[in-house]
């Protein structure tokens, strides 16, 4: 999936730190672990909440031609 947006934020050395230990640990870039992070907390908000719809799932399912939307997992080449 192509990206066009950029967005930054700010984080101290530890978030940093914790930011590259999580990615290194799921074999993924620092943008992918924490983009992974956020879908993961809008999921399991949506799973708390009676949302019918779960709108994300569908915006990613639109932006791929349909396709159900599956959550990142590690690179297993490594």
């Amino acid at each position: 999936m192509r990206r066009n947006d950029n967005f930054t934020f700010r984080v101290g050395d530890i978030e940093r730190a914790m930011i590259a230990d999580l990615a290194r640990r799921l074999r993924r870039s620092q943008g992918d672990a924490i983009r992974l992070v956020i879908r993961e907390a809008v999921f399991a908000l949506q799973a708390q909440t009676d949302a019918p719809a779960q709108p994300a799932r569908q915006a990613d399912a639109a932006r791929r031609g349909g396709a159900k939307c599956k959550r990142m997992r590690p690179d297993p080449r490594g």
